[in-house]
Parts: structure tokens; sequence; C-alpha cells
């Protein structure tokens, strides 16, 4: 009588994959030390450990987070999550809006520090490209051109509201910086964020109201400007040896 063959357990040790996630490879080449899969898990230089849930660091952002941008300079370090349309700061335990008008979140960024401060430029192939200073975001002009100033008057809320009025079309759009300097009253004058709201006209927010209109006109000047090229064209930034690189869209121009 035949007796049934037993079946025989072998034991082996699996090494950790300690190398990752391997999406790029197939199986024949991949190295032993990568995962196929890892969810949920982490690999360090000696092992793998399991993940430990999360802890919420800040709410009160709308939509998904598409992603973050940790700006450092010597003295202020801020960090800022973005969804599809808005920019928040995400350095405290409720999150604020500090940018919104845009319409892709998938920006990349970069650091750069110089003379005159830290500075923070992101792109997302899509919106002109924005610049965070420490203090505030400003979109990219494609003119360093500024206009003679037909008039600026005051109004809204408190007459806070300050609105210039070019003689010629100015070529800016809302997120635009500009630091208009000589007019008078001087609460006027300082560097703002403006909103277009027609070609010859554009408004900004001042910190104390004038007593009046201006009367001296003075002028601006444009911050951020990228002149020959549409900064929504930008698809990545880099910073090497002290410089900025852009590349367009599908394209190596640099």
């Amino acid at each position: 009588m035949a007796v049934a063959k037993r079946f025989r357990a072998t034991t082996s040790s699996v090494a950790a994959p300690i190398g990752g996630w391997n999406a790029r490879d197939s199986l024949a080449e991949m190295n032993p030390l990568d995962a196929v899969q890892m969810v949920n898990f982490f690999p360090t230089p000696t092992d793998v450990t399991l993940r430990k849930g999360y802890t919420k660091t800040s709410t009160g952002i709308a939509g998904a987070v598409l992603s973050l941008m940790s700006y450092a300079s010597p003295t202020t370090t801020k960090l800022f999550a973005a969804t599809a349309t808005i920019i928040y700061d995400a350095s405290t335990s409720t999150a604020t809006s500090s940018l919104t008008g845009n319409t892709n979140g998938k920006w990349i960024h970069s650091m750069i520090t110089t003379a005159g401060g830290s500075f923070m430029p992101a792109v997302n192939n899509v919106d002109p490209m924005v610049v965070y200073d420490g203090t505030r975001w400003s979109r990219s002009a494609t003119t360093s051109t500024a206009q003679t100033i037909s008039s600026i008057t005051r109004g809204g809320t408190g007459n806070l509201t300050a609105t210039l009025v070019t003689a010629s079309a100015h070529s800016l759009v809302t997120g635009n910086t500009i630091t208009v300097a000589g007019a008078t009253p001087t609460e006027f004058n300082g560097t703002y964020r403006i909103t277009v709201t027609n070609a010859t006209t554009f408004t900004y927010t001042m910190a104390t109201a004038p007593s009046g209109n201006a009367t001296v006109m003075g002028t601006y000047t444009i911050d951020y400007y990228i002149t020959g090229k549409n900064s929504n064209t930008f698809a990545y930034v880099n910073l090497f040896k002290e410089r900025l690189y852009f590349v367009e869209e599908d394209s190596l121009n640099f």
C-alpha cells in the first residue's frame, strides 16, 4: 500500500526591502533589496518600519493638497500647501489663504538668497511664475516698463484702496507687484500687490488712509519680471551655482 508523500517545508530568510519601492525595473532586473509594493512601510538603511499613523499639523485647507513648498530665510521659515486654486500658509495650526486665483496646484519651487533678500520662485506650467519674498506672493510680470501715472485716488473701506490710472496700457496682471514712489500724500507710496481692473487701471490696498487724492503722481516700478518669455510655460525651476534656471514646457530651453 502506497504511503502519501508528506509535504516538506523549507525555511529561508528574505532580506528586508531597504532599497524602497521600485516602480521602474522589471522583476527580473530588480535589486533583491527593492520592493514591488510598499504600503504603509518605510525603508531605513537597516530595516523596514511600519507607518505609525499621522498627526495633523495644520487644518482649514479646502481641497486636496497637491504640493508643499518650504520657504527658509536666515530669519523666517514658512510652509505653504497648494490646492488646485489656492496657496495656503500652513505654518501654523490653522492654515490661511495666501495666494488665490491659480489654475494648477502642482508647483515646482526653489530657494535663492541674495543681497536683496530670500526669495522662493515657483512655476506650474500654467500660471505665471510666482515669487514669495518672506512677506507676500507676487506674480511675475511680462514687462519691466512702467507707464506714466495719470491719477491716483483713494476709496473703498476706510479710504484704504488706491486706484491708479496710467496714461497708456500697463500690460500688468492681477498679482503683479509694484513699488510707488514720489506720490503726495505719501501714504500712496510703498510696495503693493495689485488687482487689475482694466488695461489702464489697477488697485492696491494701503496700510494707512491718505488725507485725499494724490496731488503729485510720482512713479511706479515693476517688481519680479521676465521679459521676452511667457513664464506660464515654465515647467521647472532649479538653483545652480547661485543662478536660477527655468525650463520651458516640452523643451530643453533654459
